[in-house]
């Protein structure tokens, strides 16, 4: 049986590779990053607010995740760019992974949801 656990986080290893997710400090995104970072992966998490990324590269140290964060709203296209070539400069090169999992939560009755509302949704 442990032999063939072995085989398997080999043949899923992601050891030296990078992924950057997206909306990585809460929910889907931070759990999607900690799977990529347990499968062995350097994990960069993006999101709008520092505390919860700050925590969350604790917690996944604590888990010994190798875990790097930047503060970046996803849906600004100046700050995304900014951003990404910080990632290429700070880490070695264009990352090996993509997830986007950032989002926004909307929940007015759908004829109250505004127009803004819709495409920071979609955003």
């Amino acid at each position: 049986m442990a032999a063939s656990m072995k085989f398997l986080e080999s043949l899923f290893s992601l050891a030296g590779k990078t992924a950057v997710v997206t909306g990585g400090s809460s929910g889907i995104g931070r759990e999607m990053a900690a799977a990529l970072g347990q499968a062995g992966a350097q994990v960069i998490i993006l999101a709008r607010r520092q505390q919860p990324l700050s925590d969350t590269v604790l917690d996944f140290k604590k888990l010994g995740i190798e875990a790097h964060a930047f503060s970046c709203d996803v849906s600004d296209p100046d700050a995304l760019a900014a951003t990404a070539a910080a990632i290429e400069q700070q880490h070695g090169g264009v990352p090996d992974i993509l997830v986007n999992a950032a989002g926004v939560n909307h929940r007015p009755p759908m004829e109250q949801l505004t127009l803004g509302d819709w495409q920071a949704t979609m955003a």
